[in-house]
């Protein structure tokens, strides 16, 4: 018994609104966390598929010559897929007889930066 003469049950209003508080914070995070995660799969499953498409691309042109469409420039431009792509290819001035194929695909929705890959194939020579 309390000096008033009643028991105390229960909580106060002041460990009720902290309790809320603490939950709010709690689950504020988890919903940033949520999102965080998604935003990184899509980011992710885009990265993939610039990957496999500029694979498939570098492929093509170490098994098969490449083919430039300004021949001043040994450059190529064009569209795979959901992207599009400038390819410059030329000697390895650190490496005799090997051709660098460099490759920057950039999706054709936007939104995704572009991103460059580099090969080296056999200079002049269908491998």
């Amino acid at each position: 018994m309390t000096l008033t003469g009643r028991d105390e049950q229960g909580f106060t209003l002041v460990e009720v609104l902290v309790a809320m508080a603490v939950l709010a914070i709690g689950l504020t995070a988890a919903f940033k966390l949520q999102a965080q995660g998604l935003e990184l799969i899509r980011s992710e499953r885009s990265a993939t598929r610039a990957c496999l498409a500029a694979e498939s691309l570098m492929w093509s042109w170490t098994v098969y010559d490449f083919v430039p469409t300004d021949k001043r420039k040994n450059t190529a431009v064009g569209t795979y897929g959901d992207f599009r792509y400038k390819a410059v290819s030329g000697a390895d001035p650190a490496l005799d007889g090997l051709d660098l194929i460099s490759l920057e695909l950039e999706d054709s929705a936007g939104g995704e930066p572009s991103r460059e890959f580099r090969r080296l194939k056999s200079a002049g020579a269908v491998e």
